[in-house]
């Protein structure tokens, strides 16, 4: 169940998101592997919160925040946090809602 949050945030099915949550997914699951083609950004160590930014899927972001999904979470290859995610990819909109809901532009 875990994996089909990441799997769901990824796509952008907010609707789907929110149903496994209701059904008792881990929104602060840490995934071993979500894209079974490893490479430099093959999702080790990603939340959904982490997949849904760094698709710039706004709307996944918001519920996943609703859940308590961390901010503060970060990758386990690069290090980074949702933040970096949705800044590196160049969506404007999701940056402005993480910030908004506390991430640390620092950090």
């Amino acid at each position: 169940m875990n994996a089909d949050l990441h799997k769901a945030s990824r796509s952008g099915d907010e609707a789907h998101v929110t149903r496994l949550l209701q059904k008792g997914a881990q929104v602060n699951y840490v995934s071993p592997l979500v894209n079974d083609n490893a490479g430099p950004w093959d999702m080790q160590g990603w939340t959904a919160m982490h997949c849904a930014a760094y698709w710039g899927h706004a709307q996944c972001v918001e519920t996943l925040w609703d859940w308590g999904a961390s901010l503060r979470a970060r990758t386990a290859i690069h290090n980074m946090t949702a933040l970096h995610l949705a800044a590196v990819n160049g969506h404007a909109d999701v940056v402005d809602m993480l910030l908004d809901r506390g991430a640390e532009k620092d950090a």
